[in-house]
């Protein structure tokens, strides 16, 4: 046998709670009242603590400081760089400044000069036409070798000390040009060779065709004879 319990409001509590007086457990608050007005109040009270509106802010804070907390505290808010005045989430500020502001100050991590930005130290430390006597460069034989980075202040001292090394490097890339060109070269004339007998088997092919023919003719020609 199965048992249904059926549960039915209790309207005579309702109507006691109702008229109940009650006040708002925040104790900074100093609302009273009934309990049928409460739940208004909750909907309200400027000491209640709520989940900050901003999406990806977690903090909880009091209703009444929300907007004080939106506009100065909260980590999603949007805010302006100082240096470039490009706005961004404030919580993002310091990636900002760390690697993306072209006005951000910045030092020259080779000379040591600190009065550039960002994008005035791209230009300082460009390895052709920057200044920074410090700033690493790659030697003037890189492309036939020479695997070092120097600074632009002993370029000069690096060629003439490894100028034999140099040449040995140079020699070394003509030598390896030469026997790629003289390679393509032996290759060039065998596929002229090849040419040269595909057009001599075709031309043999063409006789062929035309002896056949001939031929084809002839045997035509006899064979008609024979049937008179």
């Amino acid at each position: 046998m199965r048992i249904v319990f059926q549960i039915f409001p209790d309207n005579a509590t309702k109507r006691e709670l109702r008229v109940k007086f009650v006040e708002c457990p925040n104790k900074k608050c100093g609302w009273k009242g009934n309990f049928r007005n409460y739940e208004g109040h909750y909907d309200v009270c400027a000491w209640l603590l709520i989940l900050c509106n901003k999406q990806g802010c977690d903090e909880m804070v009091i209703r009444g400081n929300l907007a004080s907390h939106l506009e100065n505290e909260c980590l999603m808010r949007i805010v302006q760089c100082q240096f470039c005045e490009v706005k961004i989430v404030f919580k993002n500020v310091e990636k900002h400044h760390m690697n993306e502001c072209p006005l951000y100050p910045v030092k020259c991590q080779y000379c040591g000069r600190d009065d550039f930005t960002r994008d005035k130290l791209k230009l300082h430390q460009d390895p052709t036409d920057g200044d920074c006597e410090k700033k690493l460069v790659l030697c003037t034989y890189s492309v036939v070798g020479c695997e070092e980075q120097i600074q632009a202040e002993d370029l000069v001292t690096h060629l003439e000390n490894r100028m034999l090394d140099h040449q040995e490097q140079l020699l070394h890339n003509v030598l390896k040009v030469h026997g790629f060109v003289e390679s393509n070269k032996k290759d060039k004339e065998a596929m002229q060779q090849l040419f040269s007998q595909f057009e001599d088997q075709e031309k043999q092919s063409e006789k062929i065709k035309k002896r056949c023919a001939q031929l084809e003719k002839d045997i035509s020609n006899v064979l008609e004879n024979v049937n008179q």
